[in-house]
């Protein structure tokens, strides 16, 4: 008898794994893609996101009609090596300094699935968070000199990508010539509160800040006709403007060559932007994704009232309550707090590490119970990334 129950759980587990194997074969699909880049794995691996991009076609064609479409599927091609459960180079040949490569593989469809799946639960999360980008651009002259640019091509290549896949934008175009001087100023400084603050003012939830540069390299000759060769260098960051977290950073190099000067530095900050754009779009969803796994920071903002001297006296006692009893919420990882006092006024901002909407947390927090802890709380509002509420000492 135990012979024939160790037989038969032998069979029933090869069943199973014959059924598995059966599923993920039709899961597989088999596609041929051609991909090409400056060097054989720069080739390799653009072959590979077309691959997926074949194979996920079937799996994303019934979600065309969601806003975030686009979004999501860039995410799940910028995950192109976790799809592809087999790969053979056909095919692989140099021109120039232009590598193409072409593969057979096996696109797991099944995978995709799941995974656009998870893509569209984060940016449910997420929300369409309100972009603004401020980018500065220098060209340095031969002997060094700084000038300013009079253009736009990282920001504007980072504003347009960011369009196409249906994010807000609020243009930093409608900065006054004052306010432009006040951005260049913090850039130059990396003063993350004074961008914050220009950004929160245009009601932006992440602000995109960085500086592009030109600087010449040499002068060639090519069948007696000079080149000018300029270097572009585009170091980008983006913060949440609420709490100043750091939520991409990135630094892009692209070269320019032309007859003349102008020729040349406009070719080299173009292939500069076009490189940090879509780098910033990577990041910028990766992040997404892991703090949609692990987390994210929420800001809240508690404006402290208090009718007399005496209860003043005890803000900072009372912010430090409200920290201790966040910390306890189911789904909080970690609250963080900075206070500021100043005569009859107090405010206490919170960085709140939670898994949790903003909505879910403010419904733990409203329901608090805040019998005998000496203060009472009211919400004034929210947006996408920050709760506000004021603080009543009694």
């Amino acid at each position: 008898m135990r012979r024939f129950w160790t037989s038969g759980l032998a069979a029933l587990t090869l069943g199973v794994l014959a059924c598995a194997s059966a599923e993920a074969a039709e899961e597989a699909v088999a596609v041929e893609a051609t991909g090409s880049g400056s060097t054989k794995a720069a080739a390799l691996d653009d072959a590979m996101r077309k691959a997926v991009e074949k194979g996920a076609g079937v799996e994303v064609s019934s979600r065309t009609e969601t806003l975030d479409h686009a979004v999501a599927f860039d995410r799940i091609v910028t995950r192109a090596k976790g799809y592809v459960s087999k790969v053979e180079v056909v095919d692989e040949s140099q021109k120039w300094d232009l590598w193409r490569v072409t593969i057979k593989a096996e696109v797991n469809k099944g995978q995709i699935r799941s995974d656009w799946g998870e893509v569209q639960m984060l940016l449910e999360k997420k929300g369409r968070p309100t972009v603004m980008v401020l980018v500065k651009e220098t060209v340095f002259d031969k002997t060094g000199k700084a000038q300013e640019a009079m253009t736009d091509y990282a920001g504007s290549a980072i504003e347009q990508l960011l369009l196409s896949k249906n994010f807000q934008l609020k243009s930093a175009r409608g900065l006054e010539e004052a306010e432009k001087r006040n951005r260049d100023a913090a850039i130059a400084k990396n003063d993350l509160d004074a961008l914050a603050t220009i950004a929160r003012r245009f009601g932006a939830n992440v602000m995109i800040i960085g500086n592009s540069t030109c600087r010449f390299g040499n002068t060639t000759q090519v069948h007696g006709v000079e080149l000018q060769h300029y270097m572009a260098t585009a170091s980008i960051n983006a913060y949440n403007s609420d709490t100043c977290d750091v939520l991409l950073s990135t630094t892009m190099e692209g070269k320019g060559s032309g007859i003349g000067e102008s020729e040349a530095i406009s070719m080299a900050f173009r292939r500069v932007s076009e490189k940090v754009s879509d780098e910033v779009l990577k990041q910028l969803l990766n992040k997404w994704y892991f703090e949609f796994q692990h987390g994210a920071a929420v800001a809240l903002e508690v404006a402290i009232q208090a009718g007399t001297e005496e209860a003043m006296k005890l803000a900072g006692k009372m912010a430090i309550r409200l920290q201790e009893m966040l910390k306890e919420l189911e789904g909080v990882k970690d609250a963080r707090m900075t206070f500021n006092k100043e005569a009859e006024k107090a405010f206490a901002t919170f960085a709140v590490e939670t898994k949790l909407t903003l909505e879910d947390l403010r419904n733990k927090i409203m329901a608090l119970d805040l019998e005998g802890a000496g203060f009472s709380l009211e919400w004034l509002g929210s947006d996408k990334n920050t709760l506000r509420f004021t603080m009543q000492i009694k």
